[in-house]
């Protein structure tokens, strides 16, 4: 807690110190351009009170349009990752279904190979068989005359 608050009282000592500053600047223009009593008037206690809590509030503002923006920040590297991550297993599993598509071709063309001989084959047996047939007819009609 020591570290905080020392920390704080860096920050917060010259921060005063410029307001301060600030304040006496404006009171002292005002003097010139305005006279003595405006000047004192407008620089008065309260109004002087009122001008620390109006820089109080928008600093708050301002540290918290940064947390916000911190966490947008966050939130969006996140959302990268995720996206990265998925597009890494996309692509993995694009390469896996190309290569096992490339090994469905392969086993098409394999079939489709087999099946054309096997084809031929049967055309070559069919032809075959009717030639036997026909000379067997062509026998029993020698055989029969």
């Amino acid at each position: 807690a020591g570290d905080g608050q020392s920390w704080q009282q860096q920050l917060f000592i010259p921060l005063a110190k410029i307001v301060e500053s600030l304040h006496l600047r404006i009171r002292d223009v005002l003097a010139k351009e305005l006279g003595r009593d405006v000047a004192l008037e407008f620089c008065s206690a309260s109004r002087f009170s009122l001008f620390v809590q109006t820089i109080a509030r928008l600093a708050m503002h301002h540290r918290s349009v940064q947390n916000h923006r911190g966490t947008m920040h966050e939130s969006a590297r996140n959302r990268l990752k995720s996206l990265e991550k998925f597009l890494l297993d996309l692509d993995t599993k694009l390469r896996s279904m190309h290569v096992s598509l490339k090994l469905l071709a392969e086993e098409s063309r394999r079939l489709l190979s087999r099946s054309a001989r096997e084809h031929e084959l049967q055309t070559q047996a069919t032809a075959s068989l009717a030639e036997v047939r026909e000379r067997k007819k062509l026998v029993e009609s020698h055989i029969a005359a």
